[in-house]
């Protein structure tokens, strides 16, 4: 019997859902490129597409905005429980328990149930950060968009600025949806087996906090802060390989050429971050690494991928990095339930077979 570890290249689904054309560094949602879609689109707009297949005509949009502002409003008991949660508890996991009690047990699998949790995510999450920095507890706005409000009530009630809105909405859009990952895969697992959507959402958001996974962005943080400054990168950056270690934000487990996702935050961080020596600090040492990297591994092709350039993106929105994965899992969760939709179509159980081997 044939066996791969890691499932590596295996196909395990049919999906209408996203493509990856990894060769040409190509990534689309049903059928349309994430270039149009960014700053063409809201957020709201490109959930709708990728749960139903269509982009919202003008009545569509407004009841799924309406539906999002709606899903923010959660019961007391709920946000009473999330403020008794131990302020230790990581960000990632307090949000998710906050979800299962929010999600009652017969929640129908359908639509208006992943507006409702993907609505509910954020405000717990930043309910249990105000509460883990000793904040004031900032209530959700339901005059906002999903990003604007994401970051009135991050920053305390401030309203946020468009060009911030705007930065992160294109974050949130590109990282809402990216095929058969891991977290997604865990996601259909569940659903295979018939557990509710919520349940099969938790088990994709449990999977998300594993380092290999979804922590990559902070990671870059550290890797800024240990460098410093660019006259600094290129020996720093040839000492961490001269060790074998990972230089944090390159190369791609699919697209063998520049990441399209970051091809569009690159974009956002240098409109950004001109004439600031954080922007410096990042194209250095993204040169010099595609450098290095192209040196040490010939034929590897190994560019700064969306983890890289989001970093920078996070950062001038004032995002904690204790919060970047928690961010990008508040996107992704249009994307896995889209997938756990897709799987609940399909009723069949995942079921691989192990080989023995004492």
């Amino acid at each position: 019997m044939a066996w791969v570890n890691g499932l590596q290249d295996v196909v395990a689904a049919k999906t209408a859902i996203s493509d990856i054309d990894g060769e040409h560094g190509l990534l689309s949602y049903r059928g349309t490129a994430i270039a149009n879609l960014v700053g063409n689109t809201s957020y709201e707009d490109v959930a709708h597409l990728l749960w139903t297949g269509n982009l919202p005509t003008e009545s569509e949009r407004q009841a799924t905005l309406a539906a999002f502002q709606a899903g923010r409003q959660l019961n007391a008991d709920v946000m009473d429980m999330m403020d008794h949660l131990p302020h230790a508890l990581h960000p990632m996991d307090a949000a998710t328990i906050g979800l299962l009690a929010a999600s009652s047990d017969d929640a129908a699998n359908t639509v208006e149930t992943a507006i409702r949790m993907a609505a509910a995510f954020p405000v717990l999450l930043l309910r249990h950060h105000a509460n883990q920095q000793g904040r004031v507890r900032v209530a959700p706005r339901v005059d906002l968009g999903q990003a604007a409000n994401f970051l009135y009530m991050l920053h305390g009630g401030k309203e946020p600025l468009p060009e911030a809105v705007a930065a992160l909405e294109a974050y949130l859009i590109l990282t809402m949806e990216h095929s058969l990952n891991a977290s997604t895969f865990a996601g259909r697992v569940a659903a295979s087996t018939r557990a509710s959507m919520p349940r099969a959402l938790a088990a994709s958001l449990m999977t998300m906090t594993g380092p290999l996974h979804g922590g990559a962005p902070s990671k870059v943080m550290d890797m800024f802060d240990a460098i410093q400054t660019p006259a600094r990168a290129e020996t720093w950056l040839h000492d961490q390989l001269a060790k074998g270690a990972r230089i944090m934000g390159f190369g791609h487990r699919v697209y063998r050429t520049v990441d399209p996702r970051a091809h569009v935050l690159k974009q956002i961080a240098i409109d950004a971050l001109a004439g600031e020596a954080s922007l410096a600090l990042a194209l250095t040492v993204e040169a010099k690494a595609q450098a290095l990297l192209a040196a040490l591994k010939p034929g590897r092709r190994l560019y700064a991928n969306v983890e890289y350039w989001a970093a920078c993106v996070l950062r001038t929105l004032d995002i904690p990095r204790a919060l970047y994965t928690a961010t990008f899992a508040s996107s992704r969760i249009v994307g896995w339930t889209a997938h756990i939709l897709e799987q609940y179509a399909c009723d069949t159980l995942i079921r691989p077979q192990a080989i023995y081997a004492p």
